[in-house]
Order: structure tokens, then sequence, then C-alpha cells
């Protein structure tokens, strides 16, 4: 019997990378090059997206950025609720785990998992990072990045997907 779920996510993932090659070259978002080589210093980063590698490691080294990251996992590792799981099993502490992200999936990849998750919200790119940088980052080495916050963030990002 054919596997037909299987051969679908294929066929979306072939499709996505097609069409990511089409794309004209990304601009990385003001200050995000300080910030990851700032949090490098004081945390292990690990980059997960859905887009497939050669496509990430290609963005990711020509915006400087690939060397602030420990592992990059992407589509060839599974989804990203796969590759936090398996990040989680080489020992960090999930209170002390946080997702990036800029989408409803990156925060059910980090729920799935029972880690916190700071929002990238969208068109606010620059002030999200920056406010990661003043104060979520932060807040997560001080060991106040408590449910109350993580509720203040998803308000705001939900707020901005209406």
């Amino acid at each position: 019997m054919q596997d037909f779920t299987r051969k679908s996510d294929i066929d979306w993932s072939q499709k996505v990378n097609e069409s990511i090659k089409k794309l004209p070259p990304s601009k990385a978002f003001q200050n995000v090059d300080t910030i990851l080589n700032e949090a490098k210093e004081k945390v292990d980063l690990v980059g997960v997206s859905s887009a497939n590698k050669e496509a990430v490691i290609e963005e990711w080294t020509r915006l400087n950025i690939i060397q602030d990251f420990l592992f990059v996992g992407c589509q060839d590792s599974g989804n990203k609720s796969h590759i936090i799981k398996e990040s989680l099993e080489k020992g960090y502490s999930k209170a002390n785990t946080l997702m990036l992200g800029d989408a409803i999936g990156d925060y059910q990849a980090a729920t799935e998992n029972g880690i916190l998750f700071f929002p990238i919200i969208p068109k606010k790119e620059t002030e999200s990072w920056l406010r990661l940088q003043n104060e979520g980052l932060p807040n997560l080495l001080k060991g106040k990045f408590d449910e109350d916050y993580q509720k203040k963030l998803m308000a705001d990002f939900l707020s901005s997907l209406r």
C-alpha cells in the first residue's frame, strides 16, 4: 500500500524549494547580526526552519549569521517540533529554551515541546528583534520569562495577525 501522505509532503517540499529559488535575495532585518552575535555569547543558538537546508545555509551565510548557530535543522531533519524535541534530548532545560518565530506554526512547535516562545511580529520585525535584545533575552537569563510575560508577548503577536 502506497503512503500518499509522505508523497504529498515530498511534493509540497519540492514546490516550496522551487519557489524559494525564484525569490530575490533576502536581507537581514536591522541589527539581527549584532543581536545574534551577542546572544551566542550567552546562549546556544539552534536554527529551526521548514525550508530546505541548502537554501537556509546559503541565505544565512550570505547574511553573515550562519556562524552564530551551533546547529541548523531544516526539512531534512524533520518538522520544527521534531527538531526542537531532538535538541531538548541533548540536555537543554525546557525552562531555559526559547523558540523565536513569526508564525503560529512556530508557536505550536514550541508549545508541543513545552518551551517558551518569542514572536517576531510580521511587519514589526526590527522592533521585535530589539525587544528580544533588550527585554526577552534578559528576562530569559534572569529567570523572569514567566507565564505573564509569555501571555503579553502572545497577545501582541496574535493582535498583529488579525
